[in-house]
């Protein structure tokens, strides 16, 4: 197979009828190496043809590059098709079609005296400077390029097999550029610069140095590579006409794209280059003397729009601390830029076609960075309205200002009058609609809990028409819907490889740690940030112990990110979200709802708020809650008492076993998981007698499933009477206690049992759903289940005992599944009603004889 077909077979495209034609032949590859050729590119959107032009520059032999259409480019040259293909094949998913074809001799001809000339191979124009339309995605094949499933992004392992062109892509898209006007001579800001780019290798992130001064072109290529600026403005910017101009650049880029900019305030205020104060006003006046009026006016501009953006300003001798903030700054919005969230949302936007007023809700639970992606989707978009405005934090400041002050703000900021103060009665639908009616308005209310509240403020959604856009983001998703959302997106967690990124803001090298914080933050940016950054700060020894000790008491601002929504919950909420956070992460949905239930809560209600909270969610139908959530639920319930003994639920290992070894058990105590893992300890007849309000006993093992011990050498008393769940591995005893009135419990889940029987006599049972007693191998006699008219599940595989069970089970239509497997000597069954929806499981019953005669319903 020749080169050329090579290269397009390698883009799994059809190559077109003229293409095909020119691929035959003997000694093609070399025939077109020594000729002059013609690709032409067919791409996804007009993004590609940035990604794919900053690639096909730099490849030998090509004379140009030339924009044939929104997503065709065509590249000219002598340059080898295989080296091509080498080059791109990163790119395949995003090219479309491909097609070779040789040059005519007079263009051949053209071309060469051209590059005889000695000109650049290749000058960007401003034919490829992105339109004022193109800030957003036109194809839907955008949104598929950055989502999770994403087949040509490169993963880590693309990158650490050694593929060249994997990793150049990656570091292209790592790149943060470091722009900077000033004169060797000065010292400090030289240290400063190399600083900054210090602290970028350190986090892999490839740092691009750009000195504006004396140059006459600006490099727009570096500028395109680049998706954060770090902008260093220092007095020598008025010494140069050519870097002011520079700066006008800049800023038409930013406002175009997506550039992220961060400006930095060096040997000048902040107040200085506002007001164009000091050597600023100096400077500027002597240009506008010497210049056009419009040349000095765009500078201005350019230097009040940078200025808008805010920045951090740089003190002596604070450099080194400064630049390790400023590149922490400038990569976590990299990783911002880069997120998968931001896409989709961009994506949504752009392929919105509503004649009415648009308000897009983003909604998510704490700590997940609504406000962050707000704020990025704001910045993008702000430059195509008149009018824009950012409300952050709008629960607590309408809790601080009040409604009143907060609509009399709005109206100020919208308005452009100064302490504008209008009553109620004012904000009418007619003089909104009337002020705002020919101007692109853009509003983001930020962290919303009552959509009437932001009603209250904005004056009503009727007033916003075509070209408005209302951004409104909130932790619940019922609050977007009351805000005439039509489709709430909901923020989704970071990805495994977005939460490697920003881990390693923080640490390096700590690939246990690493992990482990990657863990225990969920994908959550907050619980990372706050998690990674006091993690940074210890010795390498101890930041595993460190991190350990934060899950048990999480700092305050993961604290005070939460106890919001946990605090707005009403009784049994509250109660059913500590259950789940000590007791029931990842368990069935309906097991808990079953569960609960007999607990007195309103469980399925309970749960559908706590999702529409977005504290928990449902993946497969098991309970999904982030670890840090846990982690704060278990915290509240430690803060219930400094004993142990005292709390409402137990988990922890060494707290459980103080209060069974010593006895010491209250009424407090509702629910008790024990993983008893090869634990050997010797428990009271009376461990569990002032347990009076215990309603959820387990205990467990986790690694092996009969190695753990816990003894009753004297037997046991009994057992609460409050228990709905009673579930312990490995019972020791031959019998439960016959003091025990067993009328609330739903689930007995007991298998590896020493029992024999469960208990002597009758028993209420009415409650009783679900029966597991595998593998007790010395049981005979289940009798008392006949009692048991409302028995749903029974799992007795493995009871090697039972022999006849025909009077035992209940005859009821109840019953869902039987599993006797392995029941090596049983011998006959009972007669059972409505068979026709029972699981029944008889493998490994050898002896079975008889089944009495099956009645159906």
């Amino acid at each position: 197979m020749n080169t050329l077909t090579s290269i397009l077979g390698s883009f799994g495209r059809k190559s077109s009828s003229r293409t095909t034609a020119s691929s035959t032949g003997p000694n093609l590859s070399q025939e077109l190496v020594d000729k002059v050729i013609h690709v032409s590119l067919d791409l996804s959107d007009v993004r590609t043809i940035k990604k794919v032009f900053s690639k096909v520059i730099k490849i030998p032999g090509v004379y140009s590059v030339a924009r044939d259409g929104d997503c065709q480019i065509t590249v000219t040259g002598t340059m080898d098709p295989e080296t091509l293909h080498n080059k791109l094949r990163t790119y395949r998913p995003m090219i479309q079609k491909v097609v070779l074809t040789k040059k005519h001799d007079s263009d051949e001809y053209d071309d060469r005296e051209k590059s005889k000339k000695g000109k650049e191979k290749f000058v960007l124009d401003d034919e490829f400077l992105p339109r004022e339309d193109e800030f957003l995605p036109k194809e839907d094949t955008y949104s598929e390029m950055l989502s999770p499933t994403s087949n040509w992004e490169p993963s880590e392992d693309d990158v650490d097999s050694g593929d060249e062109v994997a990793r150049e892509m990656a570091q292209e898209r790592e790149c943060i550029l470091v722009f900077s006007c000033y004169d060797n001579l000065d010292v400090d800001e030289t240290s400063f610069i190399e600083a900054i780019s210090k602290e970028l290798h350190k986090r892999e992130v490839t740092p691009l140095t750009y000195n504006l001064l004396g140059r006459e072109k600006l490099d727009k290529e570096m500028l395109y590579r680049s998706r954060v600026g770090i902008m260093i403005l220092s007095n020598c910017y008025v010494s140069s006409r050519q870097s002011l101009d520079h700066l006008v650049a800049v800023m038409e880029h930013w406002k175009k794209t997506d550039l992220v900019i961060i400006p930095i305030y060096f040997k000048v205020t902040l107040s200085d280059i506002c007001g164009l104060k000091g050597r600023f006003e100096a400077a500027f006046l002597q240009l506008q003397r010497s210049l056009q009026e419009d040349r000095v006016q765009k500078w201005k501009a350019a230097v009040t729009e940078i200025v808008s953006i805010g920045g951090l300003e740089w003190t002596k001798g604070s450099q080194f601390m400064l630049a390790e903030e400023v590149v922490r700054n400038a990569s976590l919005r990299l990783s911002l830029k880069n997120s998968t969230n931001v896409a989709e949302i961009l994506a949504l936007l752009n392929h919105s076609q509503s004649l009415d007023a648009e308000i897009v809700g983003l909604w998510g639970m704490a700590g997940i960075g609504k406000t962050s992606i707000a704020r990025e989707i704001f910045e993008i978009l702000a430059p195509h309205y008149d009018l824009c405005y950012f409300l952050q934090d709008f629960h607590l400041m309408s809790q601080m200002k009040g409604l009143t002050q907060l609509r009399d703000d709005f109206l100020s900021k919208v308005c452009g009058e100064e302490k504008l103060s209008i009553g109620a009665c004012d904000t009418k639908l007619s003089f909104m609609k009337s002020r705002f009616h020919n101007i692109k308005v853009l509003v983001v209310l930020d962290d919303v809990s009552n959509a009437r509240d932001a009603e209250a403020v904005v004056g009503g959604f009727g007033w916003f028409s075509h070209g408005h856009r209302i951004i409104v983001t909130s932790r619940r998703k019922q609050v977007l819907v009351q805000c005439k959302v039509k489709e709430p997106y909901q923020i989704q967690r970071l990805r495994q490889l977005e939460s490697f990124r920003l881990c390693k803001q923080y640490l390096n090298g700590e690939g246990d740690v690493i992990s482990e914080l990657i863990s225990c933050s969920s994908g959550i940016p907050l619980a990372l940030k706050v998690l990674g950054s006091s993690v940074s700060k210890q010795h390498i020894n101890y930041k595993m112990e460190h991190l350990q000790s934060l899950r048990k008491n999480p700092p305050t601002q993961i604290q005070e990110a939460f106890r919001r929504s946990f605090d707005g919950l009403d009784e049994n909420e509250k109660n059913i979200f500590l259950d789940l956070a000590c007791f029931f992460r990842g368990e069935n949905k309906d097991h808990v709802v079953q569960i609960l239930d007999a607990c007195g809560f309103f469980t399925y209600l309970g749960i559908c708020d706590l999702i529409d909270e977005s504290l928990i969610s449902l993946l497969d139908n098991r309970i999904e809650m982030p670890i840090p959530f846990q982690d704060i639920g278990r915290f509240v319930v430690r803060e219930e008492d400094e004993d142990p003994c005292e709390r409402s639920r137990l988990w922890d290992f060494s707290d459980i076993t103080d209060v069974l070894i010593n006895n010491s058990g209250t009424d407090a105590i509702e629910g008790i998981f024990l993983d008893a893992s090869n634990l050997t300890c010797e428990l009271s007849p009376t461990v569990f007698g002032k347990m009076y309000n215990l309603r959820l006993l387990k205990f467990y093992c986790s690694a092996s499933e009969n190695e753990c011990k816990l003894n009753l050498p004297q037997g046991l008393d009994t057992l609460p009477d409050e228990l709905r769940l009673l579930h312990w591995e490995n019972y020791p005893l031959k019998i439960l206690p016959g003091k025990f009135n067993p009328e609330n419990l739903v689930e007995i889940n007991m298998p590896y049992s020493d029992m024999e029987k469960l208990w002597e006599g009758k028993k209420n049972l009415e409650k009783l759903k679900i029966l597991k007693l595998s593998h007790s191998k010395k049981l005979t006699d289940i009798l008392v289940l006949s009692e048991a008219v409302n028995l749903e599940h029974i799992d007795l595989e493995g009871c090697t005992s039972l022999v006849d069970v025909s009077t035992s089970i209940p005859r009821c239509g109840k019953l869902v599944s039987l599993n006797m497997k392995d029941c090596s000597h049983l011998r006959s069954l009972p007669a059972m009603v409505d068979f026709t929806s029972l699981k029944l499981n008889l493998s490994g019953c050898s002896e079975l004889k008889e089944i009495q005669e099956l009645h159906q319903t």
